[in-house]
């Protein structure tokens, strides 16, 4: 068996001496069959052997099938664009494409450096970004696939993967073209990557990925910042994986180059950052917000009356309804009466993993401190109503806790309280289906009309497309923007202006002057990214 297949999940598997005997005795009756009967095993192996490879292709398809689900989830939504999909896959990037930042608050431009990469290469639509964070979620299924994979039998693995793609909290928030949940595919790969690293190797490639893990972890963190809660529990996981993986005279000399190179991977985002941008320092604090990069809009204080309130609306997110902000699931993960004894059934089997010494502590350890973190930092921010969407590692921590206690039930073979294991195993089994009874009502949900989409200037044809097309074929005629002088609050222009521009510009076409009405002076204006950068418009 390989190194990648005997990870086990850091399970221990515990046998009395009567399992032992009566294994050996087992075993060495199907040899004394094997030596009588081969021709008929070395068919039954044929046949198995097909098996297997059938099985095998069925679960390596499953990310593309899940992934198939989140597109159907993604495409219910696209007769609407809300404002934060507006801002950060149109209007930043196009900034960044400057070689700006709209705002301090505006900062997570690992995302919008990948977006601007995607749009260069195979140009621009208002959906594009949908599309991008597809990819995202194949790649993250898929290393999530070989982690469990890895951990346990294929068979088995089947339950957790589907848990994980069918969550409806993470169909959701795929399907929005935001940053919101980048933060779970992001860390399926990093922990791939670490779980892929060989200490007892000297190559180069062993370097090439620990470089490649920082990198990545780095881009995740300015892509949300809510990935930066995941670093402390990845790095204990590594420091697992080194100690159990690396020889006994494992050089101290390589294990630092490898921390090295995983520094270096860290790095590299923020120095291409520094110097491809023109004005630094608004990244990492904008006196005007008081915000930078991996702060967002959030800022920590201690409110208790606020902290109070912000778990409240968490629980409420996770348990009953979704109501906090850009988290419109009626649905979510805990909700429901098919889902209650699943989660009680994982916490009930994670403590007695944990008192009985079943698994691997520091596995245990990564998974319940980025439980705690997630839970208690986010709604420290003095900002109301954090929400499950700042809060995503919970359900990366019950993902990893619901793997844990499958494979435990799986393969626990005492004989005793055996209706408990079969009671267990049930239980595990309603999570994926209350995941997939919830479907209907999660494309409900992204079918209706949401209270944050644009209604402005994506809504003047049937679908925010022919919005657009129209908008550039008023440009195309000369004519100023304009959507009334009767507002008491002036129409906004720097998503309309960059969906205009940055569709010109990534689509090889021909740059024209935009104009639009200056409430100000009551005369039409041309506009540029400088308007908005010297606050002469509001942001």
């Amino acid at each position: 068996m390989s190194e990648h297949q005997n990870l086990k999940c850091g399970i221990h598997e515990t046998r009395t001496p009567h399992d032992r005997a009566s294994r050996r005795s087992a075993s060495h009756a199907t040899l004394a069959g094997r030596m009588k009967t081969g021709q008929i095993e070395t068919s039954r192996s044929a046949v198995t052997c097909r098996t297997c490879g059938l099985l095998s292709l069925a679960y390596w398809s499953l990310p593309l099938l899940l992934t198939g689900v989140q597109y159907w989830v993604s495409a219910t939504s696209m007769h609407q664009i809300r404002y934060e999909e507006l801002a950060e896959s149109v209007r930043n990037v196009f900034w960044l494409s400057h070689r700006l930042v709209y705002d301090g608050v505006s900062s997570n431009v690992g995302c919008y450096g990948t977006l601007l990469i995607v749009y260069k290469l195979f140009g621009f639509s208002l959906y594009s970004a949908k599309f991008v964070r597809l990819g995202l979620h194949l790649l993250g299924l898929a290393c999530t696939a070989d982690i469990l994979r890895r951990c346990m039998d294929v068979r088995m693995a089947i339950v957790p993967l589907v848990v994980i793609g069918l969550s409806p909290t993470l169909l959701y928030m795929t399907a929005l073209q935001t940053s919101y949940g980048t933060d779970l595919p992001y860390a399926a790969i990093c922990l791939w990557l670490l779980l892929s690293v060989r200490p007892n190797s000297r190559s180069p490639l062993e370097l090439g990925k620990t470089f490649l893990c920082g990198l990545i972890a780095m881009v995740a963190a300015m892509s949300y910042p809510t990935f930066l809660l995941y670093w402390p529990s990845l790095l204990l996981v590594s420091v697992w994986w080194i100690r159990r993986e690396a020889a006994a005279d494992s050089s101290v000399r390589w294990r630092i180059l490898q921390a090295l190179s995983a520094i270096a991977g860290l790095a590299v985002p923020l120095v291409i950052a520094s110097v491809y941008l023109l004005t630094p320092r608004l990244l990492f604090l904008d006196p005007v917000t008081g915000s930078g990069l991996f702060r967002g809009a959030g800022r920590l204080g201690f409110n208790p009356a606020m902290v109070g309130r912000s778990l409240f609306e968490l629980l409420h997110d996770l348990l009953y309804y979704g109501r906090t902000y850009y988290f419109e699931v009626t649905r979510p993960d805990f909700s429901g009466a098919l889902a209650i004894p699943g989660f009680i059934c994982v916490g009930l089997t994670t403590i007695y993993l944990w008192r009985k010494r079943k698994v691997d502590t520091p596995i245990l350890l990564a998974a319940l401190l980025l439980l705690v973190v997630s839970f208690v930092v986010p709604n420290l921010s003095t900002d109301d109503g954090a929400g499950i969407r700042r809060s995503t590692g919970i359900l990366a921590t019950y993902f990893t806790l619901f793997s844990l206690a499958w494979y435990f039930h799986r393969t626990h073979t005492a004989s005793s309280m055996i209706w408990l294991r079969r009671t267990a195993l049930f239980a595990c089994l309603l999570v994926p289906l209350d995941s997939a009874l919830k479907l209907p009502s999660l494309l409900h949900d992204l079918a209706s009309d949401s209270k944050w989409r644009d209604r402005d200037w994506f809504a003047i044809a049937s679908t925010p497309t022919k919005s657009l097309e129209s908008l550039l074929d008023q440009v195309d005629k000369g004519q100023e923007l304009t959507c009334g002088d009767d507002r008491i609050i002036p129409c906004r222009y720097p998503e309309v202006y960059a969906a205009i521009a940055g569709y010109r510009l990534w689509n090889n076409r021909s740059t024209v002057d935009i104009r639009a009405f200056d409430s100000k002076t009551g005369r039409d204006i041309t506009l540029t990214p400088s308007l908005w950068t010297s606050y002469y418009f509001p942001h």
